[in-house]
């Protein structure tokens, strides 16, 4: 599966004032397709380099901005392995929710971590619970404040939902 990855640091807003930091902004592109998102960080213009997208100079502000954007561009890289390994089309959103936590990968461990824990529930539950009590422990092991066993010897199964 072919396609083109790239990703740039520019800035956002505008660059004419004096001593006004602007944000920096990630352009994520797709096969042509593009998405942006705030790196939460802000710089004064003059000390930006648009060829590079990264801050000018040795300084220690530079140097840790620097650093800052090239761990997000390490993140985003690691993005772009794990879509690829998918075998899946995949679209610059995709991976900027994936960079914000959000999208495909969120769902898919969300959906692991609830069958575990409902094979988790039918492992360790010998005796036979009422629908009712069923849902109460599912929805209790789901909160993962205690474990499954301790779910149903604590819970009150004979009172209602709160």
């Amino acid at each position: 599966m072919s396609h083109s990855f790239s990703q740039l640091f520019y800035l956002k807003g505008k660059h004419k004032e004096k001593d006004v930091k602007v944000p920096i902004y990630l352009r994520l592109t797709v096969n042509g397709q593009r998405s942006e998102l705030s790196v939460s960080r802000k710089v004064d213009p003059q000390k930006w380099s648009s060829r590079k997208g990264k801050m000018k100079g040795t300084n220690l502000e530079a140097n840790e901005l620097n650093q800052y954007l090239d761990t997000v561009r390490s993140r985003i890289n690691r993005i772009h392995r794990q879509l690829i390994e998918n075998n899946k089309p995949f679209t610059s959103s995709d991976a900027k929710n994936l960079y914000l936590g959000k999208g495909e990968k969120l769902k898919m461990t969300k959906k692991k971590n609830t069958e575990s824990i409902v094979k988790d529930i039918k492992r360790k539950t010998r005796r036979k619970f009422s629908a009712e009590e069923k849902i109460r422990i599912v929805l209790e092991g789901l909160k993962g404040e205690e474990s499954v066993s301790g779910i149903c010897t604590v819970l009150p199964l004979e009172q209602g939902f709160s």
